[in-house]
């Protein structure tokens, strides 16, 4: 039941027929098709990694030009913040799109979530920060103190949204991390404390 290419059958037909040379002239064109394919593989793996590398680069480019854009002290504030978002949402799409490793999605989304948060756009900010805790918690080897700051910034945008037992929920988090990494008289948990 095993779906067969025409050269298969063909030379399965040779071979039950005890033509052995005949089954091996063909599936010596199968082994020149494979190794092209091989090569062609290799090939398009590399112009995807070069792809890859390149919408990286161009990720990185528009972070630094989110960090020009709210520079610009002559824009209104609300042209720039516009623009910031459209620039940040593009950065994040980018990335999804071509599955940009965990370690610089993450960055991508604590820093487009963040810039949110400051602008007030809570809502969407919770839903940044949702992605990104999700990510770091799915991560094995996840950077545990990045994750409890994300948990701690979270708690700050649900405080600020007005949803005080969410922040709580996320202070609580941060905090346990913290004490657990830093000890009790960091000044981390010293603001987990004052946060909750």
């Amino acid at each position: 039941g095993e779906r067969i290419t025409d050269r298969m059958r063909r030379a399965m037909d040779f071979f039950n027929d005890g033509k052995v040379l005949e089954a091996n002239v063909l599936l010596d064109e199968a082994e020149i098709d494979a190794r092209q394919a091989l090569k062609a593989y290799k090939e398009s793996k590399e112009i995807t990694e070069m792809l890859k590398q390149a919408v990286d680069s161009s990720i990185k480019e528009l972070q630094l030009k989110a960090d020009i854009v709210m520079s610009n002290l002559v824009s209104p504030i609300d042209d720039r913040v516009t623009k910031t978002k459209q620039i940040y949402a593009l950065a994040d799409e980018m990335a999804q799109a071509v599955c940009l490793g965990d370690y610089e999605n993450s960055q991508i989304l604590f820093d487009y979530a963040h810039f949110l948060y400051e602008y007030g756009h809570y809502k969407e900010s919770i839903k940044v920060y949702l992605r990104l805790i999700s990510l770091l918690e799915r991560q094995e080897e996840c950077e545990q103190l990045f994750l409890a700051n994300s948990y701690n910034r979270l708690g700050k945008v649900y405080y600020y949204y007005g949803d005080n037992s969410k922040a709580l929920e996320y202070y609580f988090k941060a905090l346990e991390i913290r004490k657990r990494i830093l000890g009790e008289k960091h000044p981390d948990v010293a603001e987990s404390y004052s946060n909750i």
